[in-house]
């Protein structure tokens, strides 16, 4: 079968109600994920893919997003962009590689800044507390540790990540400060023996590391989720399950 998809890029306008109106379309191989990048009056589209063996960069050209480069990737997976001292920067999951790659942003073309082994990741994400970036490697399974693979969370010093804790496996997780506290959910979609989890873990920033505090009950196989603030300023947690898929 062909690994060519058709991605699309999308406007949202409110005029007298809200209209969301297809502009583009581009070709893409297995599609995984999306970020946004924007600096110095440029914007730029990463799209990471599963099928092929790089991340699209698009850029802006005043009326449409076109190819502007391509990063090496081995089966690309969850992509996040993220900011340290000034500098645009992205990480990418890579299957094949079975770790996240660094990319940064300099005079309009990112390059290879850093590789880290994080067998089993699929979703990375950051976040920073106290003045340090962290990035959050969402582990899943490894042909190694199976379902008790666990997900890294990695601190940045000196422009430098490496190990610092772990957390659960997980599909995916999201973070949130919220009225001076740090919060942490990791999407967790099976339990070490294989079967679909029906719990996943709520962490919150104490001593240094983000400490489990409850464990929350969900349908089966928690794959994804988003920690908010709403407007009426209390902060809740919206959990996307897959559902078990072996039933």
């Amino acid at each position: 079968p062909s690994t060519e998809t058709t991605s699309s890029i999308w406007r949202i306008e409110d005029d007298d109600g809200l209209l969301v109106e297809e502009v583009q379309t581009f070709r893409s191989f297995g599609a995984h994920g999306v970020a946004h990048i924007t600096s110095e009056g440029s914007h730029y589209l990463a799209v990471s893919m599963y099928y092929a063996d790089f991340v699209a960069i698009l850029k802006w050209d005043g009326s449409r997003f076109e190819e502007h480069q391509r990063l090496p990737c081995e089966g690309g997976g969850g992509i996040c962009a993220f900011v340290v001292d000034g500098q645009q920067r992205l990480a990418v999951a890579e299957f094949g590689k079975k770790g996240v790659s660094l990319f940064g942003l300099e005079q309009d073309k990112f390059h290879h800044l850093q590789y880290l082994q994080a067998d089993g990741c699929c979703h990375v994400s950051t976040t920073c507390l106290n003045k340090r970036t962290y990035l959050i490697a969402a582990a899943n399974w490894s042909s190694t540790t199976k379902w008790r693979t666990a997900s890294t969370v990695f601190s940045l010093t000196r422009d430098v990540f490496a190990p610092s804790f772990d957390l659960s496996s997980g599909e995916g997780s999201s973070t949130l400060t919220y009225q001076g506290r740090h919060f942490c959910f990791v999407a967790k979609h099976k339990n070490p023996d294989g079967s679909c989890c029906r719990r996943s873990p709520l962490y919150e920033w104490r001593r240094g590391k983000y400490q489990l505090v409850q464990e929350l009950d969900h349908d089966d196989g928690a794959h994804g989720a988003c920690l908010f603030e709403a407007t009426n300023s209390k902060l809740y947690l919206a959990i996307a399950c897959c559902g078990d898929r072996e039933k």
